[in-house]
């Protein structure tokens, strides 16, 4: 190994062995770092150096600096931002060393044995026998790094090896080395690959100046990095191998997994897309851009998911309000990571179902499935309940009426057998006749015959007024009812009785299903700046996964109803839905409850009336 003799020219070869952008030798007055000597020398020497908190210690400290804010006078120095600051004091003059690093982290021990060296080149004061001394130390430090290193001095025509390279290339710990055969021995190791280095200046190595290159042996591949280093007292080149093996090894099994997931979504009949964090598109099929008629032009890896969503909104498929207003409410969607499912009319006739679910990292998956069918005999279905429920509506009216006239008495007194048949017929004839309007009231809600009365109307006194009403119901089954209302206006363009409509079903809902004992929680609170929340949180058994998925449809009861009170007809949720929907605002199960269940109503703000972020 060539003798080292001065700070300056071990900096430049301990940059080397800790992969280092920039190395500094200085003195630390708790703040900043007076500097000494550096590697490179670009003008440092003599300047102060803002110290990051934390990074100056007793012993060897390695920061991140991507989670902190870096002085600018670092990244200028390094010519760029280093992601990794190490610092280690040597036990002499009260000096530091400090290392900033872009590729690797520095360890701490790696540092502590640089400050080491440095400190006895430093103590020795000069002297043949100390200087070979330390160059023994230096071996000793680039001998132990895991990766193989090679140095030929220019001047000396001496090669040095590290252990790392000695096995890499098949030589002895204690074999004489010369330079043509490691020249050999490492051209037939590059040959092997069949990516020969670039080039056309011939080194002492005689296998050309590469910039980088790979080569493998034994099943390893390693990246080969060379840099010359002039300086009066050492002058060659360094060859740094850094051993990608495994980095190589994950990008060709990313690779093969992602053409088995390209396979796996082309032989999917739905429309499949997967959608990155940015909103640009990452991954989608065939049948995703035949069923959402887009241009194949349009559809490529990196196109704008909104560009794309714009041609759907041009189209008149993402509603009745304008282009504009249905992106503004994909925008707001999007900010949230829960489920999101849509029915998307075409043109043609064609009904399709877009389902949206949120993945790790921000990034989110799209299912298009035509439905034109499925919704073709629900329609039909429909339609026949509503004419039934149409004819039945005047009969059951009459029932009911007559049998409330001979309960109250009107056509004389009746034996208790008879009056215990007569409740029960009267009571159920009620239930039907709800059961009657609820079907009407929603088939007028999806066919948009229902009149809304819209108004400003301040969901404060909304949700006190709704407590109040239900108050009474809700202590039936030893229920209390806890509002918990911001104290700033809230207000949004309503039909309040429609909302209260909405709000008893919840509520109702919440208290027959709670254990006695327990609270409601109604909640209401502003999220996102311009959206109003009303949350209705009750402690009960909760709401299975399976019946998530068809919560707000007709009908919809779970097989276990409650046992406190009267059945419900499974409309409630149903019609709660469509006049949430009319008032331009969402209604959804939180998913990540994990007692009970909480449904959340989503509002828009009126314009005007917006007020700062209060989430609850």
């Amino acid at each position: 190994m060539p003798e080292l003799q001065s700070p300056h020219v071990l900096l430049r070869l301990l940059a080397k062995s800790l992969d280092a952008d920039l190395l500094l030798l200085g003195h630390d007055d708790g703040e900043r770092l007076r500097v000494d000597e550096t590697y490179p020398g670009r003008g440092l020497a003599g300047h102060d150096m803002r110290v990051p908190p934390g990074l100056i210690n007793a012993v060897p400290t390695v920061l991140d600096t991507r989670s902190i804010r870096l002085p600018l006078q670092w990244i200028e120095a390094c010519g760029a931002r280093p992601s990794w600051l190490g610092a280690a004091p040597l036990a002499t003059r009260g000096l530091h060393l400090v290392a900033a690093c872009s590729r690797t982290a520095p360890e701490a021990v790696e540092l502590a044995d640089a400050a080491s060296v440095i400190t006895q080149v430093l103590r020795s004061g000069g002297g043949t026998q100390r200087e070979r001394d330390v160059s023994r130390r230096i071996a000793a430090l680039v001998n132990n790094l895991p990766a193989p290193l090679i140095f030929v001095d220019s001047g000396t025509v001496e090669v040095f090896l590290n252990d790392r390279a000695r096995e890499l290339l098949g030589f002895t710990p204690n074999e004489q080395v010369r330079q043509i055969a490691v020249a050999e021995r490492l051209a037939a190791l590059v040959h092997g690959t069949g990516k020969r280095p670039s080039g056309d200046a011939e080194l002492s190595l005689g296998i050309g100046e590469p910039s980088g290159f790979e080569i493998e042996h034994r099943g390893e591949t390693y990246k080969v990095q060379t840099q010359r280093i002039e300086q009066h007292e050492l002058t060659g080149r360094v060859w740094l191998f850094t051993d990608v093996t495994r980095e190589k090894s994950f990008h060709v099994e990313l690779r093969e997994l992602t053409g088995l997931l390209q396979l796996t979504v082309e032989n999917v009949s739905e429309g499949v897309a997967l959608v990155s964090a940015d909103l640009r598109m990452m991954l989608w099929n065939e049948s995703f851009i035949e069923l959402l008629s887009y241009p194949r032009e349009a559809v490529y890896q990196g196109a704008d998911f909104l560009a794309l969503a714009r041609l759907t909104a041009e189209r008149g498929e993402l509603g009745g309000e304008g282009v504009e207003v249905a992106l503004k409410r994909l925008r707001e969607s999007l900010r949230s990571y829960q489920a999101r499912q849509q029915e998307l009319r075409r043109d043609d006739g064609r009904v399709l179902d877009v389902t949206r679910k949120s993945l790790p990292g921000g990034r989110f998956i799209l299912t298009v499935r035509d439905i034109t069918d499925e919704d073709r005999a629900a329609r039909l279905k429909d339609e026949l309940v509503s004419t039934v429920s149409h004819e039945l509506r005047t009969p059951l009216t009459s029932i009911s009426g007559a049998l409330a006239l001979v309960k109250s008495g009107m056509a004389g007194e009746l034996p208790d057998s008879a009056r215990r048949l007569l409740e029960i017929a009267h009571r159920n004839s009620e239930r039907l006749t709800r059961l009657v309007n609820d079907l009407l009231d929603l088939d007028k809600l999806e066919l948009g015959q229902t009149a809304f009365s819209f108004k400003a109307t301040d969901l404060r006194t909304l949700l006190s007024e709704a407590v109040m009403q239900s108050e009474a119901y809700a202590q039936r089954f030893g229920v209390a009812l806890k509002p918990e209302i911001v104290d700033k206006p809230v207000v949004v363009n309503a039909d309040a009785d429609r909302l209260m409509q909405v709000m008893s079903n919840l509520i109702s809902n919440a208290a027959k299903f709670s254990p006695e004992g327990s609270d409601v929680t109604l909640r209401l609170c502003v999220v996102q700046d311009d959206q109003a929340r009303i949350s209705v949180i009750d402690r009960g058994r909760g709401i299975s996964p399976a019946f998530r998925q068809r919560l707000f449809g007709r009908f919809a009861q779970e097989a276990a109803p409650s046992e406190r009170g009267q059945p419900g007809t499974g409309l409630g949720l149903a019609i709660s839905k469509e006049i949430v929907e009319r008032h331009g605002g969402t209604i959804d199960l939180d998913p990540h409850t994990d007692i009970g269940a909480t449904f959340h109503i989503m509002l828009p703000l009126l314009k005007g009336h917006i007020v700062a972020d209060s989430t609850g």
